[in-house]
């Protein structure tokens, strides 16, 4: 599962059976951007430190701040901005959200795959941790690619699928 870090969005859902009641708690879109602090800042229930945390224990940490103000109160958290993009010889190449690390087949195959210039041997994965970018090359050809570190994508991801061939240009 992926943590929650200083800069990521979440959308923060607050229901009971009320919707009256738990009106007061949402805002028009529900979304917080983790602060400096690691905090997110929530309508009546003030701060509260998301950091280093899953989205679950997000969920149970707002859940028991709401104890004193809503009862049967139901949160729901998920990132806003989390996803990885997927460049070079595919077929779709886009920006993707991902709620949860997503391996690179399961990536590929939502941008429909390669072209027939894809270079699979050499699929590149830049990936930023403890602020500092790492490089890593997978042959997707090659049953090693499961024990790769990169064989689950999580936010933030870069891939790109080099050509076998350089394209040249007509001018």
């Amino acid at each position: 599962e992926f943590v929650v870090e200083v800069g990521d969005e979440l959308h923060v859902v607050i229901q009971a059976l009320s919707r009256e009641a738990a009106d007061p708690f949402n805002t028009s879109t529900n979304v917080y951007k983790v602060d400096i602090n690691g905090e997110i800042e929530l309508p009546i229930l003030g701060a509260i430190p998301v950091q280093g945390l899953t989205l679950n224990q997000v969920e149970a940490t707002i859940t028991d701040k709401l104890q004193n103000n809503l009862q049967k109160a139901f949160v729901e958290v998920s990132f806003a901005n989390a996803s990885i993009v997927i460049l070079g010889e595919v077929k779709n190449p886009q920006r993707m959200g991902i709620a949860n690390p997503i391996s690179i087949f399961e990536a590929l195959g939502a941008v429909n795959g390669f072209t027939a210039n894809a270079r699979i041997n050499a699929v590149e994965v830049l990936r930023k941790q403890d602020g500092q970018v790492s490089k890593y090359i997978l042959d997707l050809s090659s049953s090693e690619v499961f024990q790769s570190p990169c064989y689950y994508l999580i936010k933030g991801d870069v891939v790109n699928v080099r050509p076998l061939h350089a394209v040249s240009s007509n001018q």
